[in-house]
């Protein structure tokens, strides 16, 4: 099957969304790390050095030249990161100037492999100098002449990519201004003006001479006080504490454009509300955010580049369903580090590789091969149940898993890494932004394809992956990630079917956990090799929970209702919140119910009636008084609310009133 024909399908398992007792579970319960973020860090700068190809005027954060400066071709500056001004990705200079990426480029460290001549821009050599095998050179992108790729070394002198190899460093310089790390920035840089810094250049900086920046950033390497999380890692428990980064040379490993970042008008209000317009098909969704859709479709576009996530990955020849254990950690982690870049631009908590949900994913992958099951017949609901609790997770509907797809040829299913990180890419990139294309689902698809608004038809994927979705409003779950791939015949040939699995910790410990007797292990994080300690669902919980808020809520809500109804409004009084919270604490209600919900169990004196639990206070607010009918009574004049999370993260509700 040739390119053009390829196929890839997303599915998402909010469209098989099951009623469980009463509980309503969508496929990735919004989970993630107890601590709260804080997704701008002050750092130490971890400067690129790059170098201008095209005379290039500055600009303001604002878009608008300043004073019609300009540098001029073949000048070394350095970059801080970069910003996206009205559409257009720009790389931040400092002194609170930018140029656009498509006139400059990062450099890069390469090593002489094999004597290289020197070629001009035509692929003629210049002279008879030669570079000798072992010597080191910084290169400033590729560009295809007649056919075969060459190194830019500036100054008009090119190699031939094949006589060397980009070293696993980055280079940087030692400047030491302090900034800020933006969501999305895997290198730990800074930007003296406070501006985003992401080296990734997302947005693929090829310039109209068909030169190809693709020269990205590096992951890891930087340190932050204070134990906080670095966006740009793959795994949110990989903080480190005291200190900063200030090394000349980042020798970590390299990203080349392989970020993933929400533009500024992507927000998680606009995405619950498209999450909400329908699905397959989402109707009369904010043009503002389908415009914010299609800017990130268009900015993240290392499926589309010449790029690679790492070193070799280009020569790395796998094939997608036998993978060896350390390619199938490589591959969990690179989907995870783009999961978490895209969260930590809505400030959600980062979600954690896990090797028990590896093996759940592998084992789950398993299930649709000896299944002959694929995308098209949507989930594999009895394979993932039977896999699950092989694993000691006793579910018994589809909760944790979201699905993409991509067809080959009967000539071959292997592929190079650098190949099936791409399609894995565009599969993450879909889910986010509801993007479809009516050419088809390659990774080749004419940029006509991006503008046209009705290729984004649903984000039931984003609001799974971004906490937007039936639990809206709350982040306080961890969620244990890892992805598998498995393969079957379908009527387009043969398929790959990607499996991003992610298990909340309240299907292991929560109330739904302990009902059902799981024993599901989340195993260790790969990325630090240590074992992970699921907490206990309570204290989740109860960082989020605030009686404060609900009370406020509480009265607010209730006083609309009794004026509609006629009746005289009631006043919040200290003394029965005071007297009703012992009681919530000690579970003495007299008259209770109970109702299984996906976060939590509301339990208050009342109607008995059951209702669906929102983690928004609001919301809370409103179906606590639509079960009470009490409150309703005309004389009632004052009123006090108690709540408590108990241990297995369900909550006690009682009120009182006189």
């Amino acid at each position: 099957m040739n390119l053009k024909n390829k196929r890839s399908v997303l599915v998402s398992s909010a469209t098989i969304a099951s009623i469980l007792s009463g509980l309503v579970l969508t496929d990735s319960m919004q989970t993630a790390q107890a601590a709260k973020i804080n997704t701008t860090q002050t750092v130490k700068a971890a400067v690129r050095t790059a170098k201008v190809t095209k005379r290039a005027y500055l600009y303001n954060k604002h878009g608008k030249l300043v004073n019609k400066k300009a540098l001029e071709k073949n000048k070394k500056i350095k970059v801080h990161g970069t910003k996206i001004i009205k559409g257009k990705m720009f790389y931040n200079i400092g002194h609170g100037e930018y140029v656009p990426v498509t006139r400059v480029k990062l450099a890069k460290n390469a090593k002489i492999t094999k004597t290289a001549a020197l070629y001009n821009h035509e692929g003629k050599k210049i002279g008879n100098k030669i570079l000798k095998k072992g010597k080191k050179v910084i290169v400033y992108g590729t560009k295809t002449i007649k056919g075969k790729k060459y190194y830019f070394l500036g100054n008009g002198k090119y190699i031939l990519a094949k006589n060397a190899v980009i070293r696993k460093k980055t280079v940087t310089s030692n400047h030491n201004d302090n900034g800020t790390v933006k969501p999305g920035n895997s290198s730990g840089g800074s930007s003296p003006s406070g501006d985003s810094s992401n080296l990734g250049n997302s947005s693929g900086g090829n310039s109209s001479s068909g030169d190809s920046s693709n020269l990205g950033n590096s992951s890891g390497g930087n340190s932050s006080s204070g134990g906080s999380y670095n966006p740009g890692s793959s795994s949110g428990d990989s903080s480190s504490s005291g200190g900063s980064s200030n090394n000349d040379t980042d020798t970590s490993t390299v990203h080349d454009d392989a970020v993933m970042i929400l533009p500024k008008e992507y927000t998680r209000e606009a995405l619950y509300k498209a999450y909400n317009s329908g699905y397959p098909i989402a109707e009369n969704v904010d043009p503002n955010f389908i415009n914010a859709c299609k800017q990130g479709v268009r900015i993240n576009n290392f499926d589309r580049s010449k790029a690679i996530d790492q070193a070799g990955d280009d020569t790395t020849i796998v094939d997608p369903t036998h993978l060896t254990p350390d390619q199938q950690t490589e591959l969990s982690t690179f989907a995870l580090r783009l999961i978490n870049q895209a969260r930590a631009c809505l400030n959600l908590h980062p979600w954690i590789q896990s090797t028990g949900t590896q093996q759940l994913a592998n084992d789950i992958a398993d299930e649709y091969h000896k299944d002959n099951h694929t995308i098209n017949e949507d989930h594999d609901v009895e394979g993932i149940i039977r896999a699950s609790k092989k694993n000691g997770l006793n579910i018994d509907g589809q909760y944790i898993e979201d699905l993409a797809a991509w067809g080959y040829s009967s000539n071959g299913s292997t592929m190079t890494m650098s190949q099936l990180k791409k399609h894995v890419y565009l599969g993450i990139k879909q889910c986010l932004f509801g993007f479809t294309p009516s050419s088809g689902y390659d990774l080749i698809y004419p940029d006509s394809e991006i503008d046209k608004s009705q290729n984004y038809s649903e984000w039931r994927h984003a609001g799974d992956l971004l906490s937007a979705g039936e639990n809206y409003g709350y982040d306080s779950f961890r969620n244990y990630f890892a992805l598998s791939i498995s393969t079957s015949p379908s009527s387009y040939g043969k398929e790959f079917d990607a499996h991003f699995i992610s298990v909340s910790s309240y299907l292991i410990n929560g109330d739904y956990g302990q009902k059902n007797h799981c024993t599901f292990d989340p195993g260790k994080d790969p990325t630090t090799n240590t074992v992970i300690v699921v907490p206990n669902a309570g204290d989740e919980i109860a960082q989020e929970f605030s009686i404060t808020d609900l009370r406020k809520e509480f009265i607010k809500a209730l006083n609309q209702k009794r004026t509609t109804s006629g009746l005289a409004p009631v006043t919040e009084d200290p003394a029965l919140d005071l007297e009703a919270q012992n009681i919530a604490d000690k579970g003495l209600g007299t008259q209770v119910y109970t109702r299984e919900v996906p976060n939590q169990l509301l339990r208050g004196g009342g109607s008995g009636l059951n209702f669906q639990f929102s983690p928004d206070p609001a919301t809370t607010a409103n179906d606590l008084i639509n079960t009470w009918g009490n409150l309703m009574d005309s004389n009632i004049t004052t009123v006090g609310l108690g709540a408590t999370v108990q241990p297995n993260g369900s909550l006690y509700c009682y009120f009182l009133t006189n």
